[in-house]
């Protein structure tokens, strides 16, 4: 993608940190935008889009100022999401960074249109990257029926520690949003910018912080 890819992906944002949209790049393997030279060594400056939610579900505005913690235990996840089981929680518990604003729009159970554009550092090393174990869409939604059936019989904690064990060490996981997410975007009208594949990260490190670089326009 050239300058102007990045630019469409940054339709309706406002950057009030520093950043200027010419010093974004898109990052060809990731599928997200980054800004080079922002991040400590061997790390990545990965700019995204995000409705963070706090231990409890309590919901910071993203037109603040400052840092989101992530949160990445079952604990602290708003009881609005853990009602339902695994059905919120197939990916396992981490705040989600998305790649485009449709998809954090669609993917957002707690703020539909309310989302914030953040910066997040992270260590090249300590991502991975799931898209293509993923499988396709029946492999995915019989995945989602395992997943269902071994909650009823061993509980959501159980199945979700599963799901982390499979990330092992990692600090976030790349994911290609999955069928019920693009579901959910053609149900409520959004569509990513055309040839890019929506994608997002599942932060599972709480050492990691997101930072709100700009504003984002709601959808008229």
């Amino acid at each position: 993608m050239d300058m102007a890819d990045v630019q469409e992906l940054l339709n309706g944002v406002t950057l009030d940190s520093g950043l200027k949209p010419e010093d974004i790049e898109l990052h060809e393997t990731w599928g997200f935008m980054y800004a080079p030279g922002q991040a400590p060594a061997d790390s990545v400056c990965v700019i995204g889009y995000a409705a963070p939610y706090l231990p409890g579900g309590t919901t910071p505005s993203p037109n603040i100022s400052g840092e989101v913690v992530p949160v990445t235990r079952i604990k602290d996840v708003p009881a609005s999401l853990t009602e339902g089981g695994i059905k919120h929680l197939s990916k396992g518990v981490g705040t989600r960074f998305y790649n485009t604003q449709e998809a954090a729009r669609s993917g957002s159970d707690l703020l539909i249109d309310d989302i914030g554009i953040y910066a997040l550092d992270i260590l090249v090393s300590q991502l991975l990257d799931r898209r293509q174990t993923q499988g396709g869409t029946v492999q995915q939604i019989a995945r989602y029926a395992m997943q269902r059936a071994a909650e009823r019989l061993v509980g959501t904690e159980r199945v979700v520690d599963a799901i982390h064990a499979k990330y092992g060490s990692a600090s976030a996981v790349l994911m290609a949003v999955p069928p019920k997410g693009k579901y959910d975007q053609r149900q409520r009208g959004l569509q990513d910018p055309e040839g890019f594949a929506s994608a997002f990260m599942i932060m599972r490190d709480p050492r990691l912080r997101l930072r709100r670089v700009g504003r984002v326009a709601l959808p008229q």
